[in-house]
């Protein structure tokens, strides 16, 4: 499915799961809204975002 700007793609991965291509602006509410949703989505590329999105993730763990 293609949105109507095309900035998006879903794909079935299996009878639970899908993919989803979306064109984003990284930012510090993005990796706190994928953080939100419990692991329940994984961020796959592009590597510099997965890098940083780690990186994010060791400051909070840091934190406690």
């Amino acid at each position: 499915m293609t949105g109507s700007a095309g900035i998006f793609l879903f794909t079935k991965e299996s009878d639970t799961a899908f993919g989803v291509s979306v064109d984003i602006m990284t930012s510090k509410q993005f990796y706190a809204w994928v953080f939100g949703l419990g692991g329940k989505v994984r961020i796959i590329s592009p590597q510099n975002v997965v890098d940083e999105f780690k990186k994010q993730l060791e400051n909070v763990n840091d934190s406690f």
